[in-house]
């Protein structure tokens, strides 16, 4: 699991679920709450166990990102839902999204580049991502998205969340 947490300087943990759903959690107590029962993989910050003196308060605020669905295909483009929910109000989120196929020398990014939602204060974003189908044969399709979060002068990205794939005759190249 990829992490990028740049600009981070306090202690964070991030765990990916049975389905694929990232959570995120940033802030005093977070070695306090235990990893969920459904994490298949996480990971945290190194000084996360050396906050001894902010163990009794709650993670200041925590932010899911996940996929729904399959990718499926609609006309002539490939498509998936994507969903981020934040718990504590961050300050300002806005998810990464782009879709990935197979090759035989493994997944390859199908969009041209990474697109992105506006930057909202809402706890709460989702939305449907597309792609135009280019030319070419059958391929897996993978709807790829991450969460970025801003509150104060600390910026923070979750790891990729992927949906499950779907197979389609949509091409090497997306034209959009």
């Amino acid at each position: 699991m990829g992490l990028d947490v740049s600009g981070a300087s306090g202690p964070w943990r991030a765990e990916q679920d049975t389905d694929g759903t990232v959570t995120m959690s940033f802030g005093p107590g977070v070695a306090d709450v235990p990893v969920s029962v459904n994490t298949v993989h996480y990971a945290e910050s190194d000084g996360l166990a050396a906050h001894p003196g902010e163990r009794s308060r709650a993670p200041r605020w925590t932010c899911q990102v996940a996929p729904r669905g399959k990718v499926l295909r609609s006309g002539q483009q490939v498509t998936t839902y994507i969903a981020a929910y934040c718990q504590g109000r961050p300050g300002t989120m806005r998810m990464e999204y782009w879709f990935d196929r197979s090759s035989w020398t493994g997944p390859r990014q199908y969009t041209r580049e990474h697109r992105h939602t506006s930057w909202t204060s809402a706890q709460a974003q989702g939305t449907n991502i597309f792609a135009q189908c280019g030319r070419g044969g059958a391929y897996d399709y993978t709807g790829q998205v991450n969460g970025q979060a801003v509150t104060g002068d600390e910026v923070f990205k979750t790891p990729t969340a992927s949906s499950p794939k779907g197979r389609y005759t949509c091409g090497t190249k997306s034209p959009s």
